[in-house]
């Protein structure tokens, strides 16, 4: 290939050059943006036990008139703290030697209760999240099969857990909030976790777990996709190419035999065959070949996701 090109046509090639990988780092910045906003979404119950629990210590401090001065401050300074939590923000307690007071103060009952309140708040939040930031991205790709997206929330809505209201439960005064001894406390404590974890269990903990490590182990079969639709566009493109030279051919099947094998690795970009020329497989792509992987990439994914995630 000859190095006296017309100016025009240089232009060209650095203005297509710059394009392509422009075009892969928007389309990545989007959804990246995108996955952040259902993180966010998802992130909205946190605190949510935490303030139901604040609420039921006042109200059975209400009725706890046995209690000293020294006491109510202690139980007040707990429900501060419960409080203080939001879905940024981790609970403080306010006596580090005791983190878990506050367990105290509750009844097995309650517990149960505000356990299976605050997995159904958890449950309702996520399945409105989904709706919002859909996982599979279908919403985002006009004409894609959205079925799969579609039996993936229904079987949410059908799992949800059926909570306790905790106004059907009797308040009670609160007890002193001094245990006894060290020991007692350990175990109280001990007691009140293994509990408390076998009903978070129960109440559909395990489920969920299931369904977003599955949702993640889909997302990583999924890495390498972007890179193959790019290879297959680039084998189109050379197999339509006239009047190559052998060493230009040679070249060209080397780059789409990098960024098959970044595909088939799970990588975000593939190696260049050319170190003073890195992103010689990018300048392979028109624009056109840009906007339309754009295209098949999301129809593609979201198929593919809703697939995975059906099996």
């Amino acid at each position: 290939m000859k190095n006296t090109k017309p100016a025009v046509w240089l232009s060209v090639s650095i203005a297509a050059s710059l394009a392509a990988p422009a075009a892969f780092a928007q389309s990545a910045t989007q959804l990246g943006d995108y996955m952040e906003k259902l993180s966010q979404c998802q992130r909205q119950t946190n605190g949510h036990s935490e303030h139901l629990m604040a609420d039921r210590i006042d109200a059975k401090l209400a009725q706890s008139p046995a209690l000293t001065p020294e006491m109510r401050s202690i139980w007040q300074a707990e429900i501060k703290a419960l409080r203080a939590v939001t879905p940024d923000k981790q609970y403080v307690p306010p006596d580090p030697k005791q983190p878990q007071r506050y367990f105290l103060g509750l009844t097995d009952k309650e517990q149960q209760s505000i356990q299976t309140m605050h997995s159904r708040a958890v449950q309702e939040n996520q399945l409105a999240c989904e709706k919002k930031y859909s996982t599979s991205m279908t919403r985002y790709s006009p004409g894609s099969d959205q079925s799969g997206q579609k039996k993936y929330e229904e079987g949410l809505a059908a799992n949800m857990t059926t909570p306790i209201d905790i106004a059907t439960i009797p308040i009670t005064p609160l007890p002193s909030p001094f245990p006894k001894t060290l020991e007692e406390q350990h175990a109280e404590r001990a007691a009140r976790n293994q509990a408390r974890q076998a009903q978070t269990h129960a109440a559909g903990a395990a489920a969920n777990q299931a369904i977003v490590g599955k949702v993640t182990a889909c997302q990583q079969k999924l890495q390498g996709l972007r890179l193959e639709i790019m290879a297959d566009h680039m084998q189109k493109n050379l197999a339509a190419a006239t009047g190559l030279s052998a060493k230009d051919k040679a070249d060209y099947e080397a780059d789409i035999k990098s960024v098959r094998d970044a595909a088939a690795a799970g990588q975000q970009a593939p190696a260049p065959v050319d170190p003073a020329n890195p992103m010689r497989a990018m300048t392979r792509l028109t624009l056109q070949d840009q906007m339309s992987m754009s295209t098949e990439f999301g129809t593609q994914y979201s198929q593919k996701m809703a697939a995975c995630q059906a099996q």
